[in-house]
């Protein structure tokens, strides 16, 4: 393996210092490179939810009405609409950031938008013990979102469904940046 990838770097002329893995990667397959940031679990969840049907759409950056704030993800199908945020770190610690009071705020908000029940998910990279969101939020491991999404009871018909789907289109804010509450 790492034979392999210095004779690669060497042959792409792209120096071995400061050269990842990711970056030879990106420069084989002819993709923008796009490091990862801290904190930052998109390609994990869209992993996750890759086996939802097309019906499913995924929306990054949603901005309530009103709010200073954005919603990290908004999953939104036949089986209903679920506000999603990931919570790294463990619940009891002393540094772990609680994004629940956030989450159920815009949640609140966005639900009133669009005129529609809304679920919060607050999604976990370990498992979610010892959590209590004190509210209606759920506190799920990342790797469980999908089965749990398949679960749920049918909630929108197609004609809904639609509709949600441009109303959500309105509120993408790409310059509000959803990272503050992602701890």
């Amino acid at each position: 393996g790492v034979f392999t990838y210095a004779i690669a770097a060497s042959f792409l002329k792209v120096g071995l210092r400061k050269t990842t893995f990711y970056k030879i990667t990106t420069i084989l397959k002819d993709e923008p490179f796009d490091p990862p940031m801290q904190g930052d679990h998109t390609k994990r969840i869209l992993s996750e939810l890759r086996y939802l049907s097309e019906e499913w759409a995924i929306f990054r950056d949603i901005s309530p009405a009103g709010s200073k704030e954005a919603i990290p993800f908004v999953l939104c199908g036949p089986k209903g609409v679920y506000t999603l945020t990931v919570a790294a770190g463990r619940p009891g610690k002393k540094n772990f950031a609680d994004p629940a009071p956030m989450l159920n705020h815009l949640t609140k908000s966005l639900s009133k938008d669009l005129d529609a029940e809304i679920t919060p998910l607050i999604l976990f990279m370990g498992n979610p013990v010892n959590y209590d969101t004190k509210s209606k939020a759920q506190a799920l491991n990342i790797n469980r979102v999908y089965r749990w999404v398949k679960e749920q009871p049918e909630q929108l018909n197609p004609a809904a469904l639609e509709q949600m789907e441009s109303k959500l289109f309105t509120l993408i804010n790409p310059q509000k940046k959803s990272a503050p509450f992602i701890s």
